[in-house]
C-alpha cells in the first residue's frame, strides 16, 4: 500500500510537470502568433508599398515618354525653322546671332516667346501708324526705364552723401550737447536735483529744422525726468533751470568777463539760494572768469568767498551828491 501511494505521487508529479509543459508551450504558442500576425501586416503594407512604387514608377515613365515625345516635336519644329540644322551644324550660323543671344533661363524665354507672340497678333491687325506708335512707345519705355535708373543711382549718391554730411555735422554737436548736459547734470546734482540735455529729432530724424534742445529735470527725489515746459515745473523751477543751463552754456565759451543781469528774478527763496550757490560755485573756481552779478537784492547767510566784492549802489533824492 505504501508503494501505491508513493507510485501516485510520482505520477501526479509528472502530470503537473506536463500541465507545466503544456501552459508555457501555450503561452509561447500564443506570443507566436502574435509574432506571425505582425509579420503578416507588415507584409501586407509592404506590399502595399511596392504597389504605389510600382504604380509611381509606371507613372514616371508613362511622363517620360511624354516629355520624350513634346522634345521631339519641339526639336522637329526648331529644325523647321532653322533649315534643318541644329546648333552644333554649320548649316546653322545663319542663326546663330539670334540663338547666341537667348538666355539659358526657361522663364526669360517663355517672357521672350509672349512678346513674339504679343508683336505677332499685333502684326495680324496693325497698320502703319500703329506700328510707328507702338515703335515710339517701346522707345520712350526705354528711355524712361534708362532715366529712372539714372534717377535711382543719383539718389543712392545723393543719400550717402547725406549720411556723410549728416555724420560730420551730428558727431560734433552731439559731443558739444554731451558736454553741456554733463555740465548741467553735475549742477543739478550740487543742488540735490537732476537734469540732463539731449538732441530733440522730432518724429522725422532727417528733417535738420525740426532739430532742437531738450531739457529735462526733476527737483524732487523718486519722480523721472520731465521736460522742461511752462505746465510741469513752476516759474521759480523753470527760472532755475533757465538759468543753470545758460551757466553751463558759459562755461564753453573762453571770455575774460561775464555780466549777469538779475538772474534770481521771479524766483521763489529756495530756489533763488539754489542758483547764488551755484553762481558763487561756479565763480570761486580757478581760471574762471571774472562775473558780475547785477541784482537789485542779495539774500543773507550766503556763501561768501574772499574772491567776491560786493558793491551797494544808492540812488534817490536822499543821496549826498559829489
Amino acid at each position: 500500500m505504501l508503494n501505491l501511494n508513493k507510485a501516485l505521487q510520482e505520477k501526479f508529479k509528472v502530470l503537473n510537470v506536463l500541465r507545466c509543459n503544456i501552459d508555457f508551450k501555450q503561452l509561447k504558442m500564443g506570443v507566436l502568433e502574435k509574432q506571425i500576425t505582425f509579420l503578416e501586416n507588415k507584409v501586407f503594407d509592404i506590399r502595399q508599398l511596392c504597389e504605389e512604387a510600382e504604380q509611381t514608377l509606371q507613372n514616371i515613365k508613362k511622363r517620360y515618354d511624354e516629355i520624350t515625345l513634346d522634345a521631339k516635336k519641339a526639336l522637329q519644329r526648331g529644325k523647321d525653322l532653322s533649315n534643318g540644322f541644329t546648333p552644333d551644324q554649320e548649316g546653322f550660323n545663319e542663326f546663330r546671332k539670334e540663338y547666341d543671344e537667348l538666355s539659358d533661363e526657361m522663364e526669360d524665354l517663355e517672357r521672350r516667346k509672349s512678346e513674339i507672340v504679343g508683336k505677332m497678333e499685333c502684326l495680324t491687325t496693325a497698320d502703319d501708324d500703329e506700328m510707328r506708335e507702338y515703335e515710339q512707345r517701346s522707345e520712350l519705355i526705354q528711355q524712361l526705364e534708362d532715366s529712372l535708373r539714372s534717377d535711382s543711382t543719383d539718389i543712392e549718391n545723393i543719400n550717402r552723401k547725406i549720411n556723410r554730411m549728416e555724420t560730420d555735422y551730428l558727431t560734433p554737436l552731439q559731443e558739444l550737447v554731451d558736454e553741456i548736459s554733463s555740465k548741467f547734470s553735475a549742477a543739478f546734482k550740487k543742488m540735490g536735483c537732476a537734469g540732463e540735455v539731449s538732441i530733440y529729432k522730432g518724429d522725422h530724424p532727417q528733417d535738420y529744422g525740426q532739430y532742437g534742445l531738450s531739457i529735462q529735470v526733476t527737483y524732487r527725489n523718486g519722480e523721472p525726468l520731465q521736460e522742461l515746459n511752462n505746465v510741469t515745473q513752476s516759474g521759480g523751477e523753470r527760472a532755475v533751470a533757465t538759468a543753470t543751463y545758460m551757466l553751463s552754456l558759459q562755461e564753453l565759451t573762453p571770455v575774460p568777463f561775464r555780466c549777469v543781469d538779475e538772474i534770481n528774478q521771479g524766483m521763489d527763496e529756495i530756489n533763488e539760494r539754489r542758483i547764488f550757490e551755484l553762481l558763487f560755485d561756479f565763480t570761486s573756481r580757478p581760471n574762471t572768469s571774472q562775473y558780475f552779478l547785477i541784482t537789485p537784492k542779495l539774500m543773507s547767510n550766503l556763501n561768501y568767498v574772499p574772491t567776491m566784492k560786493i558793491h551797494f549802489i544808492h540812488n534817490g533824492p536822499f543821496v549826498v551828491s559829489q
